[in-house]
């Protein structure tokens, strides 16, 4: 006994329904115990309900016939909606299909009458709209019927621009027939004609040897006269003169009718002749016409077959046409019978019908929202593509202006390139501007220190080899002449002045010491002070326990006025490395080449004359 059971009984209701609880509780004993209460029902129902169209009373009466069909799942879910408040152990107390009688039990009629009326709704909306579909696969089917029959009249016509387009063909091309064979004839004529044409040739030519006989016999006639008038006496021959003068006669008379023949006859030629010709002229004109009717019936003949295949694929493609459209009125018909026959109860109707209502409703809301949105996006892209547009623009002008930075650029790394290069061979020529000018330094004192006065010793002279000088360059001239440098020579103490002279400290050093390129001479001269001027400076005497050689002092440093500086550099400028400096003209290096030729011409002169003014002793050279 189910919960439920005892509670009515606890109650009072009365247990009318005992009868049933020995049936299984499935939907379908339910829904006929329903199906059983409505119908109790129905007679009160039907005398009040008003009249209906004849769909829906046949709608109503086919309901009336069926059974509410109630599922288990929406029993079941009920019961489980009802369980969910419940505890467990009740729960697993509980008698599901008693739950499920005693729900279908206490549903009232009002319920059920909806259930009805759904189920009626349902069924004047399906058959409403297999209605309408079938009217528009009738409407289909009449237009598919109405277009298969405009193309049965195509085809048709189709067939019989076919047969006229054969007739057409075939009529072309017996005219083509017939004028080939004309041409044939008319070749035969022409043929005909030229055979004449010869014959009548040698008429005339036959005409012309017959006068040459009727010219021999006026000779012979007149010759016969002649005789006849010497010999009138002799009658005999007179007869017979008369006899051959009569014949002769005969025989020009026939000339004369064979020349006039034959003149009419040459004339008659001639005028055949004319003809002839006339006619070969019109039958050279017909068969240049039948020709080109010849290749004009060709082409349309090209045409027609042409138009033919046209016509057979256009039947071809309408047969096709024809087949779907059978098929497709078939599957319409098919489709009208199924809708016809598939007219079955809906389940559930009210809720799928309510869902739909609302999800209808969402979406048109949705609709709304999005065409709302649509819009505003639409407006928001308007003005992103103006936007757009100007930022193009503004792009483009500044991809041009990159590009002009870009050449400004590459231009100014030239440039500083450039300009690096010059401040390194400034450098260089600085460093080795330098290098001479110390190189110079050691040169003056060499030479102070050989025109200073040696002291005199008491012990034996030790010469010591001086070291040589060696100039370097860094850039070496080749074209510069070659000079002996003078070595510093480093003084020994207590040595008799007259046994080291002075020219032999000047040009001692020429056999063992390289020789280097002669140094420019007009920095030398700006430097190099004069020898009266500068004041004796007193020898340092070594000592005689100790032979070493001292090396020689380090030359001073000279300082060189900026204004003979001949390469500035950048130090000129301060500390900005960017100004460029304006390169020498061809003129400016033209002129400076002439100088540095003239002041090395000078050199060369002043070296000869001073090799000149030092002569060496023979006898003093065997000390070193």
């Amino acid at each position: 006994m189910s919960i439920f059971k005892k509670m009515g009984r606890a109650l009072g209701f009365s247990g009318e329904d005992d009868e049933m609880e020995s049936q299984p509780y499935t939907a379908e004993n339910i829904t006929n115990a329903c199906v059983r209460e409505r119908e109790s029902q129905g007679e009160h129902a039907e005398s009040a309900a008003p009249a209906e169209p004849s769909h829906n009373t046949e709608v109503l009466r086919s309901e009336e016939s069926g059974e509410i069909q109630l599922p288990d799942t929406m029993l079941e879910v009920m019961v489980e909606m009802l369980n969910r408040s419940l505890p467990e152990y009740v729960v697993a107390a509980l008698d599901k299909d008693a739950e499920k009688k005693y729900l279908f039990e206490q549903l009232d009629e009002p319920f059920k009458k909806f259930v009805a009326d759904v189920n009626a709704r349902s069924r004047e909306w399906v058959v409403r709209k297999w209605e309408n579909k079938h009217k528009a696969l009738t409407k289909e089917v009449e237009e598919a019927r109405v277009k298969v029959k405009e193309l049965e009249e195509q085809r048709n016509a189709m067939q019989s621009a076919q047969l006229s387009a054969e007739r057409q063909k075939r009529a072309v091309t017996d005219k083509v027939h017939e004028l080939e064979a004309r041409i044939a004839t008319l070749e035969a004529e022409r043929e005909q004609f030229d055979l004449e044409n010869k014959s009548l040739v040698n008429k005339l030519k036959v005409s012309t040897v017959h006068q040459e006989e009727v010219d021999a016999a006026y000779a012979e006639v007149a010759q016969l006269r002649e005789e006849l008038k010497k010999q009138t006496g002799n009658s005999a021959e007179a007869e017979q003169l008369r006899n051959d003068l009569q014949q002769a006669q005969v025989d020009l008379a026939e000339a004369r009718e064979k020349e006039q023949e034959a003149t009419v006859q040459l004339e008659k030629a001639r005028e055949e002749l004319a003809r002839q010709e006339e006619k070969m002229a019109q039958l050279v004109k017909q068969i240049e016409t039948l020709e080109a009717d010849l290749a004009e019936a060709r082409e349309k003949e090209q045409e027609a077959k042409a138009q033919l295949e046209t016509v057979r694929k256009e039947l071809a493609r309408q047969d096709e046409m024809i087949a779907q459209q059978t098929k497709q009125i078939e599957v319409l018909e098919a489709d009208l019978t199924e809708a016809r026959n598939g007219l079955k109860v809906v389940d559930e109707v009210e809720a799928k019908l309510k869902q739909f209502e609302q999800v209808k409703a969402s979406k048109d809301d949705r609709i709304a929202q999005l065409s709302k949105t649509v819009q505003e996006l639409g407006e928001a892209n308007a003005r992103l593509q103006t936007r757009l547009g100007e930022m193009a623009q503004r792009n483009e002008r500044l991809e041009s202006r990159a590009q002009e930075a870009a050449t400004r650029q590459s231009e100014l790394d030239t440039l500083k390139a450039d300009l690096e290069s010059a401040n390194a061979l400034v450098a260089a020529l600085r460093n080795q501007r330098q290098e001479l000018l110390s190189q110079m330094e050691a040169l003056q004192a060499a030479k102070l220190l050989e025109e200073k006065p040696v002291p005199t010793v008491d012990v034996p002279p030790v010469v010591e080899k001086p070291e040589p000088t060696v100039i370097s360059f860094d850039t070496p001239q080749s074209d510069e002449p070659e000079v002996e440098p003078v070595p510093a020579v480093e003084p020994v103490s207590e040595q008799p002045a007259e046994s080291v002279p002075e020219s032999l400290l000047e040009t001692a050093p020429q056999s063992d010491t390289p020789v280097q390129p002669e140094q420019p001479e007009a920095p030398r001269q700006e430097s190099e002070p004069e020898p009266e001027e500068e004041p004796a400076q007193p020898v340092e005497k070594p000592k005689p326990a100790r032979k070493s050689r001292r090396k020689p002092k380090a030359p001073e440093k000279v300082e060189v006025d900026s204004v003979d500086d001949d390469f500035p550099g950048l130090d000129s400028f301060g500390d900005n490395w960017l100004i460029p400096t304006r390169p020498d003209t061809p003129e400016m290096i033209a002129k400076r080449k002439e100088e540095e030729k003239k002041r090395r011409e000078a050199e060369e002169q002043a070296a000869m004359e001073q090799k000149k003014s030092h002569q060496v002793d023979p006898s003093q050279m065997t000390l070193w």
